[in-house]
């Protein structure tokens, strides 16, 4: 569900700064899978693809089994660092009461978390995002109200709250460049000397002389037109 709105990642995209994409073709994870999956397929397709920075989430379908997570986060970690691409990693995630952990796996989770943010610590090339005190209830131990629509998959609401948590610190570790840094005079499109310009006229909304539609009302900047949808 990540290019739909009950992924996390289509929020993230949208709030990305500038220098920055994330197509379709970028994403690489299948649900279900664990993380010798994630080793045997996901891995090799991220190195392929030329990617300069992964964004990786995983553990929950391994949690309770006699797969070793962290060991196979520990290969996958130090192949990223070995093809210099930068890891960005997220945690479990919590459950609710619709599909509770029991003691065992919440506390597995915990330590996987855990590992992941200790590695951070020293590992130059890894950083650990985690947005869990944005979707959690510390009161419970469970995700908060709304965020998840089974237990354990995010809501759309849960998914944009997780999203914007994600990229708001992920914006403040890989910022880009603001727009105002080589806008001379809006950045204005011309088909000779600047292809890749701005095409919106007036883009620093100044005036008020914009248009009001379809029962909208306020001020519009010049050029601009402001519409109300029913």
């Amino acid at each position: 569900n990540q290019w739909t709105d009950w992924g996390w990642g289509a929020w993230f995209r949208r709030s990305l700064n500038k220098s920055y994409t994330l197509d379709k073709g970028d994403i690489f994870a299948i649900a279900s899978m664990g993380t010798a999956h994630l080793l045997s397929t996901q891995l090799p397709q991220m190195i392929a693809s030329g990617c300069g920075i992964s964004i990786t989430m995983i553990g929950t379908n391994d949690l309770g089994s006699a797969v070793n997570i962290e060991a196979n986060l520990e290969t996958f970690y130090d192949a990223l660092k070995a093809n210099n691409i930068t890891a960005v990693a997220m945690p479990i995630l919590p459950h609710d009461a619709a599909s509770p952990f029991s003691a065992e796996t919440a506390a597995q989770a915990s330590q996987v978390n855990k590992y992941l943010y200790n590695r951070a610590q020293t590992d130059t090339n890894l950083t650990y995002i985690s947005g869990l005190s944005d979707i959690t209830d510390f009161a419970t131990g469970y995700a908060a109200a709304g965020i998840l629509r089974d237990g354990i998959h995010t809501t759309k609401i849960g998914a944009k709250a997780l999203g914007e948590a994600i990229v708001a610190e992920f914006n403040k570790l890989f910022a880009g460049p603001d727009d105002f840094g080589y806008a001379i005079e809006g950045n204005l499109y011309n088909a000779t000397f600047n292809v890749n310009g701005n095409i919106i006229t007036n883009p620093y909304t100044n005036g008020t002389s914009g248009t009001l539609q379809n029962g909208a009302t306020g001020v519009v900047a010049n050029d601009w037109s402001f519409r109300r949808s029913t």
